[in-house]
């Protein structure tokens, strides 16, 4: 019994949610759908406003200034707006009854890791990159996003599976909905105002 609790008080400290998250989804959305629902469920999507706030105002000065750290935020608080729409979406076509739709959005916002590191490091990159240099900044980009953009497909995929508890073929349905109210528009966006092309090309 003393052996047993010795162990015990010498146990490392958990990793927290997200990094349990991003290094085992499975495991992790098994424990956690089991727990009750967090009553700030809207911290993290806060969060992550202000995240991409920080980074573009990095981006686009060295020494940024809180003003211009918010107004970022602001202007990309649609990127979590769209991810918390695709939660509601997905939530009303497969999960409605099962848990609570807040629970829901917590845990979706838990597997976000993989994009808040890449967006750290461009951030980091883009705050040394002469305008000159600004199109090969977005080739950069877009090569590398496939990282955290297959990262997070699979947290997503066992979200949908332990969280949701669909079968393989209702996760696949739900990430290719969760793709579309996410992507959709953000790619309708940058065709119809022809931003991305002169962007990767080095036009104005």
């Amino acid at each position: 019994m003393l052996l047993q609790t010795r162990r015990d008080t010498t146990r490392p400290m958990p990793w927290s949610d997200a990094v349990r998250v991003s290094s085992h989804p499975a495991g992790a959305y098994t424990d956690l759908s089991r727990g009750p629902a967090g009553g700030r469920f809207l911290e993290s999507p806060v969060l992550s406003a202000l995240l991409l706030g920080v980074v573009f105002a990095v981006a686009d000065s060295n020494r940024p200034s809180a003003w211009l750290v918010a107004g970022c935020a602001v202007a990309w608080s649609f990127v979590p707006a769209l991810q918390i729409a695709s939660v509601v979406a997905t939530w009303l076509a497969f999960a409605r009854g099962r848990l609570a739709l807040r629970g829901a959005i917590q845990l979706h916002f838990l597997g976000h890791l993989p994009w808040s590191l890449w967006l750290l490091l461009v951030a980091a990159v883009a705050s040394a990159t002469s305008p000159p240099n600004e199109a090969r900044l977005w080739k950069l980009m877009f090569v590398t996003a496939a990282i955290p953009f297959l990262w997070s497909r699979a947290i997503g995929w066992h979200f949908f599976r332990r969280v949701y508890g669909l079968g393989p073929r209702g996760a696949l349905l739900a990430t290719l909905l969760h793709l579309v109210v996410v992507l959709g528009p953000v790619a309708v966006f940058f065709l119809a105002t022809g931003q991305l092309a002169p962007r990767l090309l080095g036009g104005r």
